[in-house]
């Protein structure tokens, strides 16, 4: 049996490491008529009817809530920790740290931002979805105190607002108050 010629038909194969690394983490692919074009993507969650925007290319993941050991005398937005993979996550509630309830009907996740010993976890409200092309707003609208040092911008969309959230500093400054 015979190679195929190579021709503009026949696909050229990346080797497995370089096919591996070929495409930043938040990037879609799609293939239109064969010419491949990256359009770059970012996914939001609701917690308690206040919209974020997860941060671009941060490694994510999404579960369904399932035991979390709660920690004695600490904050009510500290939920406690889960065993992910053999790892040890912290889970905080933005719900009680914004003071919102979660949003009745809405199926209760958690979401998993980061991986290995820099992971950490946050309850939401639903599924992630695809972040809506928004326009950025001028002015931000009124936020939860403990919000307002912490957002990067806002923009809205068909009504509604998103969040740019330092989720991760945020955290830590909270953490840092606790230990105070």
């Amino acid at each position: 049996m015979s190679e195929p010629a190579n021709d503009a038909h026949t696909p050229e194969w990346l080797p497995p490491s370089a096919a591996l690394t070929r495409f930043k983490q938040g990037d879609t692919v799609l293939a239109l008529g064969g010419a491949q074009i990256v359009e770059h993507v970012r996914y939001a969650v609701h917690v308690g009817g206040i919209g974020i925007l997860i941060p671009e290319s941060t490694v994510s993941e999404v579960l369904d809530r399932s035991e979390i050991f709660s920690l004695p005398n600490t904050a009510s937005w500290v939920e406690g920790l889960i065993n992910l993979r053999g790892n040890v996550v912290p889970v905080f509630s933005l719900h009680a740290l914004f003071g919102t309830d979660p949003v009745v009907g809405a199926r209760q996740m958690l979401l998993i931002i980061d991986k290995g010993e820099n992971a950490l976890g946050i309850a939401i409200d639903g599924l992630p979805a695809l972040a809506p092309d928004s326009v950025e707003m001028d002015q931000r609208p009124p936020l939860p105190e403990v919000l307002n040092k912490f957002t990067d911008s806002a923009f809205e969309h068909g009504g509604q607002v998103w969040l740019e959230v330092d989720i991760r500093g945020l955290i830590k400054s909270l953490s840092r108050e606790m230990a105070a």
